[in-house]
């Protein structure tokens, strides 16, 4: 098993991609808001955009009919931002994990390693990675870890 040390200090480890993935993904989402009306542009999530593919997530059936009928328009308005140019399809699904769960992450049990710890360099670049990040229990989770300093 690796030092959680080596696993955190490497960008290109499985951390560090899903990290910058999360925040891409942030990054998508508030563009797209910008092109949807009310209630969308509040509710609605981009969970993955690959290979010109895009997935947008939204909280309940009502939503995902009017997002479904609004992806015409947002796929053309997308494809003139440049941050979309080889946007080819959109997908709307309803999300399996919507923020406001009312089961919070910390109500969870978890049964860690308590021999496993980091150095203050890798917890303080973790707790600033978690700051940035809006995700709910994506930024709890990220805390938790930064504590375990040795």
């Amino acid at each position: 098993m690796k030092p959680i040390n080596k696993i955190l200090n490497k960008p290109n480890q499985v951390l560090g991609s899903l990290t910058k993935q999360a925040l891409m993904n942030q990054y998508y989402t508030k563009i797209v808001q910008k092109y949807l009306n009310n209630p969308l542009n509040t509710d609605t999530l981009v969970t993955c955009y690959k290979n010109g593919n895009m997935i947008i997530a939204t909280n309940n059936n009502e939503k995902l009919t009017l997002l479904r009928y609004a992806i015409p328009d947002l796929l053309i308005n997308l494809r003139k931002d440049s941050s979309f140019t080889g946007l080819v399809s959109i997908k709307a699904t309803i999300n399996k994990f919507p923020h406001k769960n009312k089961l919070s992450i910390s109500k969870r049990k978890t049964n860690l390693n308590k021999s496993v710890y980091l150095s203050d360099k890798a917890s303080s670049e973790i707790e600033n990675l978690a700051n940035k990040i809006k995700h709910h229990k994506l930024n709890e989770a990220l805390l938790r870890l930064s504590k375990r300093v040795k």
